[in-house]
């Protein structure tokens, strides 16, 4: 599955935070225990405080 190849250079992430992805790869990401986070944030700085205080929110409605 190519979305499995695409993963074999973060499997040692837990989280990805992206600004959009397709739904493939996100059910793809969490079948592999990675737990996608899409944002509409730019700044990975704010981005990464905020999933780190808990705040950042899933918008799985930007996924195409």
């Amino acid at each position: 599955n190519r979305h499995a190849q695409m993963a074999g250079s973060i499997s040692d992430c837990q989280v990805l935070i992206c600004g959009g992805m397709g739904m493939g790869a996100y059910e793809s990401m969490r079948r592999l225990n990675i737990t996608p986070v899409v944002t509409d944030i730019h700044d990975i700085d704010q981005a990464v405080n905020e999933y780190l205080r808990g705040s950042l929110i899933d918008q799985t409605e930007k996924l195409h």
